[in-house]
C-alpha cells in the first residue's frame, strides 16, 4: 500500500484559543465543557492529570482551556500511543457506505515549529516510524497550514482527489480544535466550529480489528500540548468549538 496521500486543507476562518481559554480576538467568556462517554465513543481521553494512553518519553499536565481540567503537555522526543478497536473492515475497493466516524481534538503547535504529523492512526504497533499502514494523518507544513492525508482502499482511493489548498496558520500561541468527521455522505474537516473544507467522497479510514493512534508521534515535536482526544464510531455533529 502507499505510505501516504498528503492533502492540503483550507482554514479560512481559524480561531486559536489562547490559555486560559479565551478566544483570540473575542469574548474572554468562551467556555469549553469536556466531552463524555456514550454509546458512540471509540476513545476519549481527558488528560486530566494522567492519559489513557502508553506514554515514550517525559510528558506533564499544566493548565487546559477554561472548563477543562488540564492539557498534557509534550517534551522533546515524547509521544503518546493508544490502541483503538475497528468498528468496521475496510474493503480492497472504495465503498462509500463502509462506515463512519469522527477524530476531534485540541492541539498546540510546539515552538519553533516543527513540519509533520501530531496524529497519526496506523495499522501497526511500533516504537518507531513505520514505512506504511498508515490510515489517517494530521499535521501541519512548514508554514503551520493544516494537513491531511490517509489511506482508504486499494482502488478508487479516495485521498487521491485534493481538497482546497490552505492559506491559513495553526497559530502557537494558543490551542485550536481540530475535527475530522467521514460518513457515506462525505467528509469534513472543521477548525474551531468553522467548516473548513468538505467532499462528497467518503475518505474513511481502512480500519483493521485493532489499530494504533499515535499523537506527537514517534517523538516528531510537532504538537507541544493536546487536550480532549475524541474518536467516535459516527460523524458527530456537534463540533461547535468557541468559532469566532
Amino acid at each position: 500500500m502507499l505510505r501516504r496521500c498528503l492533502l492540503f486543507v483550507s482554514a479560512a476562518c481559524l480561531a486559536a484559543i489562547e490559555l486560559p481559554g479565551q478566544v483570540a480576538g473575542g469574548p474572554s467568556y468562551c467556555l469549553v465543557t469536556p466531552e463524555v462517554t456514550d454509546n458512540y465513543t471509540a476513545l476519549l481521553d481527558h488528560f486530566n492529570g494522567t492519559t489513557t494512553g502508553q506514554v515514550t518519553g517525559q510528558v506533564s499536565y499544566g493548565p487546559g482551556i477554561n472548563g477543562l481540567s488540564s492539557a498534557l503537555q509534550f517534551s522533546s522526543g515524547s509521544s503518546v500511543e493508544y490502541s483503538l478497536s475497528g468498528w468496521y473492515q475496510w474493503t480492497s475497493d472504495y465503498d462509500a457506505a463502509i462506515g463512519s466516524g469522527a477524530i476531534e481534538l485540541w492541539i498546540k503547535p510546539a515552538y519553533p515549529r516543527v513540519a509533520g504529523d501530531f496524529l497519526i492512526i496506523n495499522w501497526y504497533n511500533s516504537s518507531t516510524p513505520l514505512s506504511s499502514g498508515y490510515i489517517t494523518e494530521l499535521g501541519q507544513d512548514a508554514n503551520g497550514r493544516l494537513t491531511f492525508g490517509g489511506w482508504t482502499s486499494i482502488t478508487n482511493n479516495p485521498f487521491n482527489a485534493p481538497l482546497s489548498q490552505p492559506h491559513t496558520k495553526l497559530p502557537l500561541s494558543g490551542f485550536t480544535h481540530i475535527a475530522y468527521t467521514w460518513s457515506p455522505t462525505g467528509t469534513a474537516l472543521y477548525v474551531n466550529g468553522d467548516l473548513e473544507a468538505v467532499s462528497l467522497l467518503n475518505y474513511y479510514p481502512a480500519l483493521n480489528p485493532t489499530v494504533y493512534v499515535y499523537l506527537n508521534p514517534w517523538g516528531s515535536n510537532v504538537a507541544a500540548a493536546v487536550d480532549e482526544l475524541r474518536i467516535s464510531t459516527l460523524a458527530r455533529a456537534d463540533l461547535m468549538k468557541c468559532a469566532n
